[in-house]
């Protein structure tokens, strides 16, 4: 999950990191490595929540508060990933559409 802690490094660091996240999620990658790291991403989500659902009453507040931080950054990172899919998807069908319009030409 090194992929998941290169963008919550980058998430923590500030706006001014922002193109160099933007930069890192769009890399092209396929459809089945994104929708694979959508799953990897909502497994550890979910799994943070459970934890903290649990176990929270036992926690410091400042390892309450991290965790929460941890669980914020994961929304994002799904976020993220999801609007990366959408960019590539309209990106796939642009090109689609550009080679029928050039075989009906």
């Amino acid at each position: 999950m090194k992929w998941v802690k290169e963008i919550t490094r980058s998430l923590n660091k500030g706006s001014g990191e922002r193109a160099e996240k933007t930069d890192f999620l769009k890399k092209q990658i396929s459809s089945d490595e994104l929708s694979a790291k959508k799953e990897q991403l909502s497994e550890a989500l979910q799994g943070t929540q459970i934890f903290l659902a649990k176990h929270g009453d036992k926690m410091t507040n400042e390892e309450k508060n991290e965790m929460e931080n941890h669980i914020k950054s994961l929304q994002e990172c799904s976020k993220l990933l999801s609007n990366e899919g959408l960019i590539q998807l309209e990106e796939e069908r642009n090109i689609e559409d550009e080679n029928m319009d050039a075989k009906v030409a």
